[in-house]
């Protein structure tokens, strides 16, 4: 492994600590971050689809139900 890569794992470490924090935990709260993030655009873009589902099924009913009654 490449010397400067150790020197800077071991300088990135010891500062990590130096704040109160290990190694991991800065990539796992990034990770934590981008969860929060992906679950809010997941859930945003279901209510859409739902809205739209929904105004669709009423679209279709109101159009059977208008076809019988002109029958």
């Amino acid at each position: 492994m490449n010397t400067w890569f150790n020197n800077w794992v071991i300088w990135f470490d010891g500062f990590v600590h130096s704040i109160g924090f290990h190694f991991f935990t800065i990539p796992a709260l990034a990770v934590g971050i981008l969860m929060i993030l992906v679950g809010a655009v997941h859930w945003r873009n279901q209510k859409k689809r739902d809205k739209t589902s929904k105004e669709k099924r009423q679209e279709t009913l109101n159009t059977y139900l208008n076809k019988e009654a002109a029958a």
